[in-house]
């Protein structure tokens, strides 16, 4: 008695971690892929697969599939027999395989295969039947079996074990063992028939056990199963006579149940033990399964329950396997095979129960409802049931109301609590009961119009309010309210289609209630929404999906949270969620992780999480994290779908959700987490739809499982399948797969198993797959394998080298065909390098003679221009000098030097003339004109020259009259060459003619040809040099007869002008003779053929401007007009001034810079600019100038030496009113500006009226005079107030100043402050001519500060002081 006293002391002292029992068990049967029920042993090696050896063949589990391993006589690498006693995993990876039968196998990875070993490498055969099999801690394999005990290195097959272990083997020799095991003291314990023996670490015998009978002396079969150690390193023995423990104290084995304070055990003939982390001893027996904590041994007996299927599947337990991820496998006899998950959240069901008293009468759960601490049931054709929680069990509620009705057979769709005893039900068809649970007394509530009657007897939902009054939801009766004070019913129908804020909800179909922290009452619909019932105003207020984004209008759930925000659950829309003080719904649905649509329920958890019960399963809501985590029937959930309305959750945080097969509870604090990573293996490659097996010519030669590369022919579709080996719900596992080389990104491939691709290019991939397990821990560990497409056969090495060598051969063959034709071309090709060679060495002389030329023009061009400013400073003075000095000599003398400048002036147009033509910028300017007239004038310029030489000289014309279209210096260039060769070359005594005659026969009503003829009687041109006299620069050698022969393209220019009018020139010469020009031009008819048309001399008109037109004189009697001169040429702007001068006021400016700041200060009347200049050029100020309104009223005259093309466009377009070429006569720029003076007065005469002392009425016609009428209203009004301002004339107008400014700017050219003055200083003046007052008085009069400053601004504006000003007038 000491001695088990003392035992039973030791093994409490012993303090490991509390028990976890289990609570259910998942199971597996053939119809899910097992090949057989019954299961002796299980194995979980090192990828993850489980192995099940059963009866009836080997089983590979992978969470989803089985690949069954069976004996099959016409394949090779099967089983022997298909009875599988014992299983292991060695170092290698091998799985042993111990057979009743069929002896010892292994199956090898790398082929897929089993290969039976069945001699030791001392030749002795294994036995058939293997018991066990065991790998110790030096990797050895020890097999125990019916004939002797074996060692097996599995390092090295084919050697044999040190002599040790051979010793050892030898002394069981002819034995039957059943049972090895190695302890933590790495000592071996052996068991045989009755014998346990126990080896030390060198494997020699320490001790010899003989188990013990049973109290009574009855002998029994004492076979060892199982040897064990728990965490306290004590030894525990399961055989067929019950449980023993090895006592290291007394040195004994001892039976463990014959103690009296261990009697709990319920154990019989023990076929498998384990031990677990936490102290758990599983004892797997033909009674059943027995869990004991080894720290307390207290115990737990699981027994198959038929009506709970989540218990036990069979009490005959024949394999039990605690894996190292938590997962608890039990095999039975017959009854398949059972999980318990540790990792695994336990929800327990409550199922059908139909043969047990305690047991459902129904198994859909429709309604629940909190009973004190128990569980009201509500079912579906069952009546109603009380849950006793403390004890598990269900009991029928005799709920008999009448004699005609029997209570147990009613449909219960909602139940709600009236005080601690008395309950309402809800049914369907036969309306509201009333229960009390102290009497067992029931009532039932009839249909009909009385007041307490209902509308209708389909009870979908109940509710009772802050007050105590109960809300009833009908199906098609709309609401009922029982009022808790007098009994009597209110009704709430839809009657109208009145809309929101009417005392009628918007739907008869009601499916929930919920009551807020403001007792206005919630009511769902299934249909139109929700309906709110404000108790304020005893109104309803509608949301739907139209006016408030609520999900769907059909609803079956509403839940307000702690936070007070409404949950509205929908039928296959997901939820809509009104957070407090919103008035739209978010949507929540299936996208964002919400495991169903259709919402039956909402409940809130003690921690705040909201749950939804849905057709698919239950989903927790994080607020925090707005992340879902969804639960399904893999998790241990009924399968099927919940009903609408059956969830609560107890004071205590329990919740309860009632479905189609029962109902399920659980505390969600007590749920769980899985961190076990889900290891990806490949199970299996297909291609071309076809299983690959390894072989060594095959796409693999190893299985799937370990390839690393798989090579595959081109144009093979392949599919690779895989599986994450994370057991606890296999189902919800995740995926994603690449294959690298043709996919971008990670695909993500959900719950899907293989990846397939086709048509893959030749090269190298390599195929990437991941996992996540059941609750979303993605395992960072990547399974990757290489893949190899292997070219077609004419994408080959060799086929590579076999083009190689036919393209050698062909161009072998090529150039000796080629070296034949080259030889036979080199010779040619020789002359025509030289031909290429001579041709390229004309065209760079050519392109150089054409830089040469290109140069020269450009010299002469740029002479020419330089020449022009110098020839205006010669004409401008000569023709001054002419008008003024009055001697005949002198002026012959002066006569002469202006006809050489005009001379001169034609050479440098016949220069730009030629350049132009040279750059094809020639064009016609044409004008209308009077032709006869014109050709006389250019004749005529000519008299001069003919009277020096001597020379005969006449023109005539066959019409008196030829109005037409032309361009005038085009014309005059024409005939100046013509004419000038025929002076030049024609001797003294000679003649020259011109005559001029209409072509009728090639003339029309529009149209004209004229033909001019110009004959000499000069030296002539010979006959070889006629063709060439219109090329440029062609001069015939005259023998001295002619020194100053010209420039050479006087002839060409002429020739260029004649084709533009579309006619041809032709000469008829002989030596000695003279010669003969002629040459036809086509015009237009001119449509202002009038006497008045002139015809314009060669001096541009030179007119006489000492009688100066009526008109041109100044209309300003007191001031000169200012005339600004921009200009860069100081001799030249010398000039102009000196000529103005007299008549002006002149300021100068050296740029257009400088011209634009003048501009500004001066504000002249006429600008006169040159258009080539530094810093700006004309172009430049005169847009600069139009652009701003200070400036845009000033004319601008553009003066040129240069022929820009388009220049006088370009100048116009700038905001030029005019444009002259230098040089000029200065006569023609004095009459423009007079003109253009005329012209400016005239326009602000128009616009700017003459102060007077008496204004006479003005009739406005315009909006601009009646503006300037009210600004010099406003001035006359104020004209003697000093303090008359911009400011106050812009406030009178109710305009801004700048708007002001612009606007006097544009109507008068005046600023206003220039304009105020203005009116003031003719005021002034008006005073002064019909008024004695002193200037002093006169000053004051008209607003000036002092007298002093008025006779300032008066002589800036008149020239004159006021004083000079009277005494002007009055003489």
């Amino acid at each position: 008695m000491i001695r088990y006293i003392f035992l039973l002391f030791f093994l409490k002292i012993v303090v490991v971690s509390a028990q976890e029992y289990p609570v259910d068990f998942q199971r597996y049967y053939t119809q899910n892929g097992l090949s057989s029920n019954t299961i002796f042993s299980m194995c979980r090696d090192s990828y993850g697969f489980l192995w099940i050896g059963t009866e009836d063949g080997l089983n590979r589990f992978d969470g989803i599939n089985y690949k069954v391993y069976r004996h099959n006589p016409d394949i090779t690498g099967t089983l022997k027999v298909n009875h599988v006693t014992a299983l292991a995993e060695d170092g290698m990876g091998r799985i042993w395989i111990g057979t009743s039968g069929g002896g010892l196998s292994f199956y090898d990875r790398k082929l897929d295969k089993i290969v039976h070993y069945e001699q030791t490498p001392d030749k002795r055969w294994l036995s058939s039947a293997i018991t066990s099999l065991a790998m110790d801690n030096a990797g050895k394999l020890w097999v125990t079996s019916y004939g002797g005990l074996f060692v097996i290195n599995v390092h090295q097959l084919e050697k044999n074990v040190d002599d040790r272990y051979a010793k050892l083997s030898a002394n069981f020799l002819g034995k039957v063992s059943s049972f090895t095991f190695q302890d933590s003291k790495q000592r071996m314990w052996i068991a045989t028939d009755s014998v346990l023996y126990v080896y030390s670490n060198n494997y020699k015998q320490i001790s010899k056990y003989s188990i013990c009978r049973k109290v009574g002396g009855e002998r029994t079969d004492n076979m060892i199963t199982s040897i064990v150690e728990d965490q306290g390193s004590r030894i525990w023995i399961g055989s067929l006579s019950g449980i023993y423990v090895f006592n290291e104290k007394v040195n004994n084995v001892e039976r463990f149940d014959d103690y009296p304070s261990m009697r709990s055990l319920s154990a019989g003939r023990i076929y498998a033990m384990s031990i677990d982390k936490k102290g758990g001893l599983w004892i797997g027996t033909d009674r059943g399964l027995e869990v004991l904590d080894v720290s307390t041994y207290t115990s737990k007996t699981y027994k198959p329950d038929s009506r709970d299927p989540q218990r036990i599947s069979h009490q005959s337990i024949r394999s039990i396997l605690i894996d190292k991820f938590g997962i608890y496998w039990v095999g039975t006899f017959q009854g398949g095979l059972n999980k318990f998950d540790t990792n695994l959240s336990q929800f327990k069901l409550k199922d059908i129960r139909t043969v047990d008293q305690y047991g459902l009468n129904s198994r859909m759960i429709t309604s629940l409802l909190a009973y004190r601490n128990d569980v009201l049931i509500g079912t579906d054709g069952g009546g109603i049931h009380l849950y006793d929680r403390k004890r598990d069990v269900t009991a029928a509620v005799d709920l008999t109301a009448s004699k005609e009705h029997s209570g147990h057979h009613l449909t219960i769709l909602a139940l709600e609590e009236k005080n601690d005893h008395q309950v309402w039900l809800g049914t369907y068809k036969e309306g509201l009961f009333y229960y009390d649970k102290k009497t067992g007394k029931s009532f039932q509530y009839g249909i009909g119009d009385g007041a307490g009657k209902l509308n209708n007897g389909d009870v979908f939902c109940l509710k009772k309010d802050g007050d105590g009054n109960l809300w009833i939801g009908t199906n098609g009766g709309g609401i009922n309210v029982l009022d808790a004070r007098d009994g009597t019913m209110r009704k709430y129908m839809r009657k109208t289609t009145v809309g929101d804020g009417g005392s009628e909800p918007n739907s008869n179909f009601i499916r929930a209630f919920e009551e807020d922290r403001n007792k206005d009452m919630w009511i769902g619909t299934f249909g139109s929404g929700v309906c709110v019932f404000r108790k304020a105003t005893q109104t309803f207020s509608f949301f739907n999906k139209n006016s408030h984004n609520l999900p769907s209008d059909y609803v079956l759930s509403l839940k307000e949270d702690s936070q007070g925000n409404i949950w509205v659950g929908t039928n296959g829309s997901g939820v809509g969620f009104l957070k407090k003080g919103a008035r739209e719904f978010d949507v929540i649905s299936e996208r964002d992780g919400l495991i169903n649509g259709v919402v039956q329920s909402i409940v809130e958890d003690p921690d705040g999480k909201i749950w939804f019960s849905t057709n698919k399963g239950l989903s927790c809501y994080d607020q925090q994290a707005k992340r879902f985590k969804n639960y399904s029937h893999f998790a241990g959930l009924q399968s099927g779908a919940f009903m609408r309305g059956a969830a609560i959750c107890m004071p205590d945080g329990e919740l309860f959700f009632g479905g189609q097969n029962g109902f399920n509870h659980y505390y969600p604090n007590q749920l769980k987490t899985n961190t076990n990573p889900a290891n990806v293996v490949l199970t299996e490659l297909k291609i071309d739809n076809e299983v690959v097996v390894p072989s060594e010519d095959g796409a693999i030669n190893t299985s799937v499982l370990l390839a690393n590369r798989i090579n595959l022919q081109f144009k093979q579709n392949f599919s690779i399948s895989f599986e994450a080996l994370n057991l606890t719900i296999p189902e919800e596992n995740q995926y994603q797969y690449m294959l690298e080389g043709f996919d971008k990104e990670w695909i993500h491939a959900g719950k899907e198993h293989s990846a397939y691709y086709t048509n893959l290019d030749p090269g190298n991939y390599a195929f990437h797959v991941r996992a996540s397990n059941n609750d979303g821990i993605w395992n960072e560990e990547i399974k990757s394998i290489q893949i190899y497409v292997s070219p077609p056969f004419w994408r080959t090495i060799y086929a590579y080298f076999f083009y190689a060598i036919a393209i050698v051969g062909g161009l072998f063959y090529i150039r000796h065909r080629g070296i034949r034709k080259l030889e036979a071309k080199f010779a040619l090709e020789q002359e025509r390098n030289r031909a290429k060679q001579l041709i390229e060495q004309q065209r760079k002389e050519a392109e150089q003679l054409h830089q040469l030329d290109t140069m020269k023009i450009k010299f002469l061009t740029n002479l020419s221009h330089e020449f022009r400013t110098p020839i205006s400073l010669i004409v401008g003075p000569v023709d001054n000098l002419m008008d003024q000095i009055k001697d005949a000599k002198a002026s012959e003398q002066l006569g002469l030097v202006k006809r050489n400048a005009r001379r001169l002036l034609n050479l440098v147009n016949q220069l730009l003339d030629f350049r132009k033509m040279e750059e094809q910028e020639l064009s016609l300017q044409d004008t209308d004109g009077e032709l006869v007239s014109f050709v006389d004038d250019i004749s005529s310029s000519f008299s001069d020259m003919a009277q020096q030489k001597g020379i005969d000289y006449s023109f005539r014309s066959a019409a008196d009259k030829l109005y037409l279209v032309f361009d005038q210096n085009k014309i005059e260039r024409i005939l100046f060459n013509i004419l000038s060769n025929a002076f030049k070359f024609t001797p003294k005594g000679g003649n020259i003619s011109v005559y001029l005659e209409m072509l009728e026969a090639l003339s029309d009503a529009e149209n004209c040809t004229v033909r001019i003829t110009i004959k000499d009687s000069g030296i002539g041109i010979p006959a070889e040099a006629q063709e060439h006299i219109f090329e440029s620069f062609f001069q015939h050698d005259t023998n001295g007869k002619v020194i100053n022969q010209g420039t050479g393209i006087g002839l060409s220019i002429a020739h260029t002008f004649i084709k533009m009018y579309s006619g041809d020139i032709e000469v008829k010469s002989e030596v000695g003779h003279g010669s003969c020009f002629s040459f036809s031009l086509y015009m237009k008819r001119s449509t202002a053929e009038t006497s008045h048309i002139l015809s314009l001399d060669r001096e541009n008109n030179e007119i006489d401007f000492n009688d100066k037109p009526t008109g041109t004189e100044p209309i300003d009697v007191y001031r000169q007009p200012t005339i600004l001169i921009v200009e860069d040429d100081d001799d030249f702007r010398f000039y102009m001034k000196d000529s103005l001068i007299s008549s002006f006021q002149v300021f100068e400016a050296t740029n257009g810079k400088e011209g634009w700041q003048k501009a500004l200060f001066h504000h002249p009347d006429i600008i006169l600019c040159d258009v080539q200049m530094p810093v700006m050029n004309g172009m430049e100020l005169a847009q600069k100038l139009t652009q701003d309104r200070r400036t845009k009223h000033i004319p601008v005259v553009l003066l040129t030496a240069a022929q820009v093309k388009n220049g006088l466009i370009c100048g116009l377009e700038a905001g030029a009113v005019d444009y002259m070429t230098k040089p000029f006569d200065i006569a023609v720029l004095h009459a423009k500006i007079n003109s253009l003076l005329v012209l400016n007065q005239a326009f602000k005469d128009v616009y700017t009226k003459q102060v007077s002392v008496l204004t006479p009425e003005i009739e406005v016609v315009s909006e601009k005079e009646l503006f300037l009428q009210k600004i010099l209203a406003y001035i006359y009004d104020n004209i003697n107030n000093p303090q008359l301002s911009v400011e106050n004339l812009s406030a009178h107008l109710s305009i801004s100043r700048a708007s002001l400014y612009n606007r006097l700017l544009e109507y008068t050219g005046m600023s206003p402050v220039d304009f105020i003055r203005s009116a003031k200083l003719e005021r002034a003046v008006a005073l002064l001519e019909k008024s004695d007052k002193t200037i002093a008085e006169i000053a004051y009069e008209t607003g000036f500060a002092n007298p002093n400053y008025f006779t300032k601004v008066f002589k800036s504006k008149y020239q004159k002081t006021p004083s000079e000003y009277i005494q002007s007038f009055k003489n």
